[in-house]
């Protein structure tokens, strides 16, 4: 029953019970009839009805998310040179549309990422990933290219491309030895060498939180204390290029929540559906 119309029946069955009682005083009746009573027992009912928490209200076991694959630094070959350039490709397939897709890459040192042949990104710091957002992509075949230059030391790039499928399970695919590489002083097509997995040397965990990769510390619906029939449910990790989130509020159609961060430009999030993967929300700039 809506908790509204249920407290506005309690009252009106107060003030007839009122109505009884006067009459029942003035009368001299010292007996409860079966009308009194009648009208006791709905005030009980209904308080019980107020007091139980809806079942909508009760927390239920999320489903566990599909473990998506962690991405690797890659390279055209293992031993690089201070100017090595590598191009380095991933050919893919959809069997139906993909929404709220991402694409997220880091060059060290800079590079560009393309789509289909088309550039959608520059990087020139191996530290600021390069963060992509499309609302579809069309199903059928696709490429997704990485070109890189190494400006001393250490050279590798580290990508994904993650959207969410018509059954509404997201998916990921990331750089690892998968991919062919082109390197820049033979020319010659070959897989792709492992140079590190996310994380680990010499890069370590300084762009691992743009993939995905950040550590939420405890059980989100069990480490915030909320008010009875309220959950928490985390939808949005913020990467490391975005630094802390400075201030948010709903925006005027209740359906997003527009975000200021430390860095770059105001975004709006469209959250998950409940009990999904924090990265099925999806993100939208504003100019």
């Amino acid at each position: 029953m809506n908790r509204s119309v249920a407290i506005g029946i309690v009252g009106s069955g107060v003030v007839f019970a009122g109505l009884v009682l006067g009459i029942a005083l003035s009368t001299v009746i010292t007996t409860s009839t079966p009308g009194t009573q009648a009208v006791a027992d709905a005030k009980e009912s209904m308080k019980s009805a107020i007091d139980a928490p809806s079942a909508s209200a009760v927390p239920t076991k999320k489903p566990a998310a599909a473990k998506l694959a962690t991405p690797s630094w890659i390279w055209a070959r293992k031993e690089t040179t201070p100017t090595d350039a590598a191009t380095l490709v991933r050919e893919f397939t959809l069997d139906g549309e993909a929404r709220a897709v991402k694409i997220v890459a880091s060059i060290d040192n800079l590079g560009r990422v393309l789509l289909d042949d088309r550039e959608i990104a520059k990087t020139t710091d191996w530290a600021a990933p390069a963060e992509i957002e499309i609302a579809t992509l069309a199903a059928g075949k696709h490429t997704l290219m990485i070109q890189g230059r190494n400006d001393g030391g250490p050279a590798g790039a580290v990508g994904m491309i993650e959207w969410t499928n018509a059954a509404g399970a997201r998916m990921r695919i990331v750089t690892d030895d998968s991919w062919k590489s082109t390197s820049g002083t033979t020319g010659a097509s070959a897989p792709a060498v492992v140079m590190a997995k996310l994380g680990d040397a010499p890069w370590g965990d300084g762009v691992s939180a743009a993939f995905g990769a950040a550590t939420v510390a405890g059980d989100i619906d069990r480490a915030i204390t909320v008010p009875p029939g309220f959950i928490c449910e985390l939808v949005y990790v913020a990467p490391k290029s975005r630094g802390s989130i400075v201030a948010m509020t709903p925006d005027v159609r209740g359906k997003r929540i527009i975000v200021s961060a430390q860095y770059g430009r105001t975004f709006a999030i469209k959250p998950c559906a409940d009990g999904v993967d924090a990265a099925a929300s999806s993100i939208e700039l504003i100019e």
